[in-house]
């Protein structure tokens, strides 16, 4: 009797092993034509989902479960929605045998698909067919399988009855009543008719009266039932004719599911689509949707708005058609959005305004594909105009711009103020110092003529003594020996001459530093550049000299005879200044990278080269003079270089690369304003990471 059940339903013993089936459940699950009789469920089907495992354990265990509707892969490979249960199978008492009443036999498995309702009336109405060959062929032994479909029918998870042809219930099951309220003895009383919506009950009885005509096996329909409380309830009636061996109609199968969980999605459905169109059709913002052709299925009126064309005159067109011009920069990002199936979110396009074709409007465009288990069904474009956004951003970014630059020339002007009165305290502070050191030593210098004059007197009248005098007396001699006096006499006079050298070198310290100290900015005067580099590598002869960590740095000095040149030598100093103290940072800097006391570093060297120049780049030459020559100055170091990075940032105000209190950043961007603007220079930086750099100042020749 199972087997032939227009349902699919399948018994399992203890051990989850297979006993009998619906003909149905052969299908779905694949069994048509196996013996699977005695064979694990779940070797047939080793996809089944862990919580169908939990749910058999627990019917095991007595526990009736309600349906549940999911979604599996059935072991076809086909994906289905089905609406499943498991029950205990227990025991009937029928006098015989060792069993006891509601003694647990194994489990009874019930399960629909109900992924579409056509589908399930092809599929019923194959069920029928076959159910009425296999009663027609097999009616004897429905009296065999009497009682496991007693058992069956009882405890099915789907509403049984069995309907005479007048419409009078012959029995039902316990799920048929759970769905509709009433018992057995008050269904009894009933018939199909009474139960039904009167809005449906012509098509049933249409439905009933084709199958008894022999017009088919099977039919299926959604109806409400009158439940025992006057509630309606829609159900999903599938309903068989069963017929003698002479073929004559004997009584109706009828199973119903019950549709008030589908129902109720339906309707939340239903809801959702309804807020989805009130959405997209009152957002602010332009929404559309292509299918993956590009031709437009749907979009808003804020979309159409902002194309100036009608929602219906895109319908089943492509942009290209609509508004070529913005086509040209939105095709492209819808292709790739097809192509990549990655989205392009927030990218800006310009489109011109319908209303005035000399006016732009700017839309903010995201593109992203509508994707559906990894099949592209379309493109999603969502378009924002932030025309007027832009132009007030615009309008912020240019005030911002012009505030910036204002801090910056004011920084820069401030900065500047400072480092000129910073030098011009310098300059003053040697002048004084020169100035306070040069008297002194002058006449120290002017009297070391005499002094030596005189001693050397002294040194002849000696010698005499030694030579005429008379044999001298013992004190005399002991003091001779004591103050070794051969040794005095050849000391005496190299003491004299280091004296006169060191007082000839403070001179000409002090000469270069009255040199670096000529800071009048008012007027440029016409001076031997030569003399300014000189005092300045004089200032800075200290951190040329060999430190105990810290090689020599050697100086090459490659000259040129080169004419004097009218400029500001005070601030040409500070140039060189600024320059020569950068170089001798960067090979210190060198020499600790290669070990902690420097020794291992290579040869340091920072090369000086002046040279005449017979460039000329419109420096106004009809005005300074008729020598269209110039002076190049190179100081060129062998250190590490300046990455591309950081040359291009040389010369900005408050760039630096030095620790924070080492440098301000200000050194190049003021010997940079002082060549190009004070003496309208040229100053550029050559260099080359890992082999040294090189500053190369340009200064016109002014008469």
């Amino acid at each position: 009797m199972i087997e032939q059940l227009p349902v699919a339903i399948a018994l399992l013993d203890c051990d989850y092993c297979y006993t009998v089936a619906s003909r149905p459940w052969q299908e779905d699950y694949n069994l048509l034509g196996k013996d699977f009789k005695g064979q694990s469920f779940y070797d047939l089907f080793p996809q089944v989902p862990d919580h169908w495992r939990i749910s058999h354990q627990m019917a095991l265990a007595g526990v009736t479960q309600e349906p549940v509707i999911e979604e599996i892969i059935l072991p076809r490979g086909n994906q289905e929605w089905v609406k499943w249960q498991v029950k205990p199978w227990r025991a009937e008492r029928d006098g015989t045998g060792p069993l006891q009443l509601g003694e647990i036999l194994g489990l009874i498995l019930t399960s629909e698909i109900v992924t579409t309702q056509q589908q399930q009336a092809r599929r019923y109405q194959r069920k029928q067919e076959r159910l009425k060959q296999v009663i027609k062929k097999h009616t004897a032994a429905l009296e065999y399988r009497n009682r496991e479909l007693n058992t069956v029918f009882e405890q099915a998870g789907v509403g049984l009855d069995y309907v005479d042809r007048d419409g009078r219930f012959l029995r039902v099951n316990q799920r048929f009543c759970e769905i509709l309220g009433y018992s057995p003895q008050e269904l009894s009383q009933l018939t199909i008719q009474d139960i039904t919506h009167p809005e449906d009950w012509a098509k049933d009885a249409e439905q009933q009266a084709a199958l008894l005509a022999e017009q088919g096996h099977t039919y299926v329909l959604e109806k409400r039932y009158l439940r025992a409380d006057g509630s309606e309830i829609w159900v999903n009636l599938t309903k068989s004719v069963v017929r003698d061996s002479q073929g004559q109609p004997q009584y109706f199968i009828g199973a119903i599911t019950d549709l008030r969980q589908r129902k109720e999605l339906e309707q939340e459905l239903a809801l959702r689509q309804a807020q989805l169109d009130a959405f997209v059709k009152h957002a602010p913002v332009g929404l559309a949707i292509q299918d993956p052709q590009l031709y437009y299925v749907r979009l808003n009126p804020r979309f159409a708005q902002m194309n100036g064309v009608s929602v219906q005159d895109h319908q089943g067109k492509r942009l290209e058609q609509i508004n070529p011009t913005l086509s040209e920069q939105l095709t492209p990002l819808l292709q790739q959005v097809v192509k990549t199936g990655q989205a392009i979110l927030a990218r800006e396009v310009n489109q011109v305004s319908h209303q005035n074709p000399s006016e732009i409007w700017t839309r903010l465009i995201s593109v992203f594909p509508l994707n559906y288990e990894q099949e592209i069904l379309g493109v999603g474009t969502i378009l924002v105009d932030i025309t007027e956004q832009k132009q007030v951003e615009t309008q912020y970014q240019q005030q911002a711009e012009d505030l910036a630059q204002a801090l910056q020339d004011l920084r820069q002007t401030q900065a500047q103020l400072i480092q000129t009165e910073k030098m011009s305290s310098l300059g003053q502070l040697l002048a004084g110092v020169a100035h306070e050191i040069n008297n002194p030593v002058n006449f120290i210098y002017g009297n070391l003529t005499y002094a030596q004059e005189y001693i050397e007197d002294l040194l002849r009248l000696v010698d005499l003594y030694q030579k005429h005098g008379v044999n001298p007396i013992p004190e005399i001699e002991n003091y001779l020996a004591e103050i070794d006096l051969d040794f005095l006499l050849d000391d005496l006079k190299k003491v004299i001459n280091s004296m006169s050298f060191g007082t000839k070198r403070i001179q000409e310290i002090v000469a270069s530093l009255r040199t670096f100290s000529r800071m009048d900015n008012r007027q440029s005067q016409l001076v031997d550049i030569h003399e300014g580099l000189e005092s300045t590598l004089l200032i800075l002869e200290h951190r040329l000299k060999a430190q105990p960590n810290s090689p020599e740095i050697r100086i090459i000095r490659k000259y040129q005879k080169i004419p004097k040149i009218k400029c500001f030598l005070g601030q040409l100093n500070q140039v060189f200044m600024n320059i020569l103290s950068n170089a001798i940072d960067a090979l210190e800097e060198q020499a600790q990278s290669y070990s902690e006391d420097g020794l291992n570093c290579p040869l340091r060297t920072i090369t000086i080269t002046t040279s005449l120049s017979g460039e000329s780049w419109g420096v106004g030459m009809d005005n300074l003079g008729t020598d269209p020559r110039m002076v190049e100055v190179c100081i060129a170091d062998n250190g590490p270089g300046i990455p591309p990075t950081v040359q291009d940032h040389l010369f900005d105000p408050f760039f630096t690369t030095k620790p924070v209190g080492k440098g301000t950043g200000l050194g190049l961007a003021i010997s940079h304003q002082i060549i190009t603007e004070k003496h309208r220079g040229r100053l550029h930086c050559q260099s080359t990471p890992g082999e040294g750099t090189k500053f190369v100042i340009t200064l016109p020749i002014l008469p």
